[in-house]
């Protein structure tokens, strides 16, 4: 029998090879450059209409970053919150000097079909969409903002939601409350404040206080656990 060597150690974790937000801020930059070389002197719907390769590269690479920002960071980085509004602010500027057929070049409507099936939009809803402004017609500044809520792609349906999400943090900050809460206590909808370190969960409306306990690890009834450890 061939004596067998056990090598101390475990397997290593693959590593995450997507790209972060800070790859396309990287990105962006790179593509701003290009985009002052090739169109510095356009108008910006000139460069919109001509829709050269670094334009579309602001765009895509903007609308990525953003959809990449974490709700955590807007809680933490009141600077986070302003500016990410002010940079989504230029992109439904740049969305608006769109035509709908550029934006289904650089965002492919997700080809799901079965919408009507279960109440959600899919392709065929998005592509009446794009007919109600016309496929080579410019969407246009104020129907920009709609037009992608209405869209059915997953990279815009993210953007959407941080543009979501950053009015609610603005709102809180101007001293409002969250929209979103707003609309569920009106619809008799509780809401629950979560304190991950103290494992309880607590009724924003009557206070109620509820311990959350961890999920245990399920083991099949044909085997035992012995407590203790290797010697």
């Amino acid at each position: 029998m061939q004596n067998l060597e056990v090598i101390a150690g475990g397997a290593k974790e693959k590593a995450d090879c997507r790209p972060t937000r800070t790859h396309y801020e990287k990105a962006i930059e790179k593509a701003l450059e290009e985009y002052v070389k090739q169109c510095g002197k356009m108008t910006f719907d000139e460069a919109a209409n001509q829709f050269s390769e670094s334009f579309r590269k602001l765009v895509y690479a903007g609308v990525k970053s953003v959809g990449k920002i974490e709700s955590k960071d807007l809680d933490a980085n009141e600077n986070l919150v302003h500016a990410t509004y002010e940079y989504i602010e230029y992109l439904f500027d740049t969305f608006g000097a769109m035509t709908p057929r550029q934006v289904t070049q650089l965002f492919p409507i997700s080809k799901t079909y079965d919408g009507d099936r279960w109440g959600t939009k899919d392709y065929y809803y998005a592509m009446e969409e794009v007919r109600k402004i016309g496929l080579d017609n410019v969407i246009g500044r104020d129907k920009a903002p709609e037009f992608l809520m209405e869209y059915h792609n997953e990279d815009i349906k993210e953007f959407m939601i941080m543009f979501m999400m950053v009015i609610s943090r603005m709102r809180v900050l101007q001293g409002g409350r969250d929209p979103l809460e707003e609309f569920l206590e009106e619809n008799g909808v509780a809401t629950y404040s979560y304190y991950e370190n103290e494992g309880i969960m607590v009724n924003r409306q009557t206070g109620e206080v509820t311990k959350v306990e961890k999920p245990r690890t399920r083991v099949p009834k044909y085997m035992k656990v012995i407590e203790g450890g290797l010697n």
